[in-house]
């Protein structure tokens, strides 16, 4: 199987849940640094490609093949943690042909106003 861009055997899945038996003291970090040197996981530049292994590892662990550690503290990427407040708006659904809708347009929201805070509310839901 080919996950982040790198071919996984078999083998190296039971290198990834020998290291979590054998570490288990290990947190995500240490050991996708570690599993990035044993593999020589590297980039052009020659750095550790370690947010591709911790990627590769969340994969491998919603796939069923590994388990994790339990993370020792959230995320600290402020926009994946963040959550747009709740603008009031319809929820009622459309039950029309897209004919009857016309004319449909389709704009670009000014910052700061309503219609950007609705846009950020219903991304985020």
């Amino acid at each position: 199987m080919v996950i982040q861009g790198r071919a996984l055997s078999p083998e190296d899945i039971g290198l990834i849940q020998r290291l979590l038996v054998e570490h288990p003291d290990w947190g995500r970090t240490r050991l996708s640094e570690d599993l990035c040197s044993l593999w020589d996981w590297r980039n052009a530049n020659g750095r550790i490609k370690d947010m591709a292994a911790r990627t590769l590892l969340l994969k491998l662990e919603r796939g069923g093949f590994i388990q994790l550690p339990a993370r020792r503290r959230p995320s600290s990427n402020a926009f994946r943690n963040a959550h747009a407040p709740w603008v009031e708006h319809t929820t009622a659904p459309l039950c029309s042909a897209l004919r009857e809708l016309m004319p449909v347009a389709v704009r670009i929201v000014e910052s700061g106003s309503k219609d950007l805070q609705l846009f950020n509310c219903l991304l985020d839901r």
